[in-house]
């Protein structure tokens, strides 16, 4: 493996955590130029795209993982007949935190149909698509299609 090679899996793997194109560049040792020109790559991309939807998996399984802890903690302190402010504060906690998966469940159902009637998708990356999504807008530095 070159170290070219070796850059442009550091490069990729760090952009698909959602870093910035400057902070991947000094992390792999480019600049936010060479940065912007791999992502200009179509199959660099869709790589990008593709451990960017692995990394959120994985963060989505790990906080799955611990919803089931955080919500005994929750109802332990909302079951404190003598802490009035954490009970209150936990109820908050979580109704906020119901109203967010519900919208963001919506969110997610409502993208995936739209994806399926355009065709769009993972895939779509390696055809010169990209999606826009907010944070690209005010991150990082936006890419041609």
């Amino acid at each position: 493996m070159t170290t070219d090679d070796l850059a442009d899996r550091l490069l990729a793997a760090t952009l698909a955590t959602g870093a910035s194109y400057a902070q991947a560049g000094e992390a792999a040792g480019c600049s936010p130029a060479t940065v912007k020109r791999r992502m200009a790559d179509p199959a660099f991309r869709a790589h990008v795209a593709e451990l960017r939807l692995d990394h959120v998996r994985r963060v989505e399984h790990r906080l799955a993982e611990l919803s089931g802890r955080a919500l005994e903690a929750l109802e332990a302190l909302m079951a404190d007949a003598d802490a009035p402010a954490q009970r209150l504060g936990a109820a908050k906690v979580v109704l906020e935190g119901l109203l967010r998966f519900r919208e963001a469940g919506e969110v997610e159902r409502r993208l995936a149909e739209l994806e399926a009637r355009l065709g769009h998708g993972p895939a779509a990356f390696a055809n010169g698509h990209r999606p826009v999504r907010q944070s690209d807008a005010t991150d990082r530095t936006p890419v041609p299609a």
